[in-house]
């Protein structure tokens, strides 16, 4: 894959890793480990369970929408999720593993109170504004834009993951996950695309990608 090629697939601002780290490392002691499987959900709808913040010590897991599940993020560890739900209660959305996950568990009380003693808000409010240039780049790809560009930028993003994980994603599913767009008009695209020689498939699974074309 050519340097320029490189460049287009990343589609997301760098994630502040010190910053998920300095955080990880200081709460951590503070909560009790466990590990979670693929398809438990670790609940932030503090409506109806106590408050608590999730650290991802290790894994891949996926944010999704409460109303109809569709998933509004992925991400990584080092990771928390549940912080943003404490300060305001809106209960709109849950975290489901991709795979195996060490998670730490913080009463969200005393994570508060650790953050403040450890002086860890400048880390937070980092974190914090690379989560809204993440949405805010989601979003332009997504909001407004016709299928094709929802398609186009999910094959991006498939390519951005190690060879490995990428041999591991059905393409139709993942894009279906995150965009609701039907089956049909996703086959029917990836046909073409196939046909036109900008992506090499095998078993529903992207193995390479050129540069695409800007409309379909």
């Amino acid at each position: 894959m050519s340097k320029s090629l490189d460049d287009v697939f990343k589609l997301y601002p760098p994630r502040p890793e010190a910053a998920f780290r300095k955080i990880i490392e200081s709460l951590e002691p503070y909560g009790e480990r466990i590990i979670l499987d693929k398809n438990d959900i670790f609940d932030v709808n503090f409506r109806s369970t106590k408050p608590r913040v999730y650290l991802i010590v290790e894994g891949e897991f996926s944010v999704h929408r409460r109303s109809d599940s569709l998933i509004i993020a992925t991400g990584k560890g080092p990771a928390f999720c549940g912080l943003i739900e404490y300060v305001q209660q809106r209960g709109f959305q849950f975290c489901k593993p991709l795979s195996q996950c060490v998670v730490v568990v913080v009463h969200a009380d005393v994570a508060v109170q650790a953050i403040t003693e450890h002086n860890l808000w400048k880390e937070i409010s980092i974190i914090m504004m690379w989560y809204v240039q993440m949405l805010s780049a989601r979003d332009e790809h997504l909001v407004g834009v016709s299928a094709y560009s929802m398609l186009k930028n999910k094959l991006i993003e498939i390519m951005d993951y190690p060879v490995e994980r990428r041999r591991s994603i059905s393409v139709a599913s993942y894009v279906i996950s995150r965009t609701m767009l039907s089956r049909s008009t996703i086959m029917r695209m990836l046909s073409d695309l196939l046909e036109g020689g900008y992506i090499t498939m095998e078993k529903g699974k992207l193995l390479d990608m050129k540069n695409l074309p800007e409309k379909y």
